[in-house]
């Protein structure tokens, strides 16, 4: 799967076993949950968290599956539910 390829409403689970919302409107693109968020800006098109400027490695924060969630379910109510349509092999 391609980062151009997520759509608001799917959920990821990073490397890190944390999941996150996709969430992609008009003025920007991010990962959220609870604790926070990702900008999708610092991820290239493999879902990888690029190196910041001083060469930090993030690969905590990797994509590692994409799920497409049930709609009746959602993160402030047990976590994720939903079918897994992508796992980094």
């Amino acid at each position: 799967m391609k980062k151009s390829e997520l759509e608001s409403g799917m959920w990821v689970k990073t490397r890190e076993g944390k999941e996150y919302l996709v969430i992609k409107n008009s003025k920007w693109e991010a990962l959220v949950n609870k604790s926070g968020f990702h900008w999708l800006d610092n991820y290239n098109e493999g879902l990888v968290m690029t190196p910041d400027s001083s060469g930090n490695d993030y690969a905590i924060f990797d994509i590692m599956s994409v799920f497409i969630s049930d709609p009746r379910f959602c993160y402030g109510y047990g976590g994720l539910s939903g079918n897994l349509i992508w796992e980094r092999t």
